[in-house]
């Protein structure tokens, strides 16, 4: 965002999500020229629709602090935790959005909520899963 641009809720949401015009009006089944200009504030984000993704980033960020758990749970006596990266490709499978800034920003969020119980988080992609040497070659990686 250049410093000539106003910040709008909007934009504020969209940043939050990781989300792109695109994937924003995908999301929340609206035009994408509907949120562009939202989030320019040519118009205002109806009131409703702020409240519902505020609603919308609440229950994800309780999904994060709960994965976080998890994989605190899985991993407390681990040096490390391994926390699986899904793909956008990935993402539908387990109805998530398909967004790159969205799967970065979960995990970043994740990521988060672990750091102070683990010194060190490794993130493991859906291909590096399925690798039979992934533990092995994670333990020599560089970690978080």
């Amino acid at each position: 965002m250049t410093d000539k641009q106003k910040v709008t809720m909007a934009s504020v949401i969209l940043r939050r999500f990781g989300f792109t015009n695109r994937e924003a009006a995908q999301f929340w089944g609206v035009c994408e020229e509907t949120v562009a200009k939202w989030v320019t504030g040519e118009t205002d984000m109806p009131t409703t629709m702020q409240l519902t993704a505020l609603e919308q980033i609440n229950a994800w960020q309780s999904y994060c602090r709960h994965m976080a758990g998890i994989y605190h749970d899985i991993f407390q006596e681990a040096p490390e935790a391994y926390i699986g990266v899904l793909s956008a490709n990935d993402a539908a499978a387990y109805g998530v959005p398909e967004s790159d800034g969205f799967i970065s920003n979960t995990i970043a969020s994740i990521c988060a909520y672990l750091a102070p119980k683990h010194e060190h988080l490794v993130l493991v992609t859906s291909e590096e899963a399925a690798r039979e040497d992934t533990l092995t070659r994670l333990r020599e990686c560089a970690f978080l």
